[in-house]
């Protein structure tokens, strides 16, 4: 068996299907502002848990997570369906969950940089000190090299990804 993600996007996708759900049973009762609220609250924190650990998903599965929260920018703005995806984002000031796992690789990545905790993913990190024991301007400068990926798992790893970004 190849391990996957897949199972988890589903189950993560049923949260979300089952949590509009309910907001929609009680969207009479609702105003728009606590609409929206509700939706962000229950779709977004199932988007934003431990994404950085599964950003890694098949372009398969990260499409079957952004047509839930598309629905979610819908149901929350009560648009017709030909409104644009694009202008519903941005009134709602949501990123796309592509963007949204770029971006929490980059703060989880920063508060690495910052804390240096935990220590033993922050040794994993390729300065170019380590590569090397001449003095550059890359070097004196502390900055990170991009570990050599000869294989696609490799490039699917968290500190590759960091790095990459």
């Amino acid at each position: 068996d190849k391990l996957s993600w897949s199972k988890h996007i589903d189950t993560n996708v049923n949260k979300m299907g089952k949590a509009l759900a309910v907001v929609r049973r009680c969207r009479n009762h609702l105003t728009p502002d606590l609409r929206i609220l509700v939706v962000s609250s229950l779709v977004l924190s199932q988007l934003d848990y431990c994404q950085v650990v599964w950003a890694n998903v098949t372009k398969k599965d990260l499409n079957r997570l952004q047509l839930v929260q598309n629905k979610a920018a819908r149901f929350a703005l009560q648009c017709p369906y030909r409104t644009s995806m694009q202008s519903m984002h941005a009134s709602l000031h949501w990123l796309k969950v592509e963007d949204r796992m770029a971006a929490a690789l980059l703060l989880s990545t920063w508060r690495l940089l910052q804390s240096k905790t935990p220590a033993a993913q922050y040794r994993q990190l390729n300065t170019n000190v380590a590569s090397h024991n001449y003095a550059t301007r890359r070097a004196i400068e502390g900055r990170f090299s991009l570990p050599r990926a000869n294989t696609n798992f490799l490039k699917r790893t968290v500190g590759y990804r960091a790095m990459k970004s």
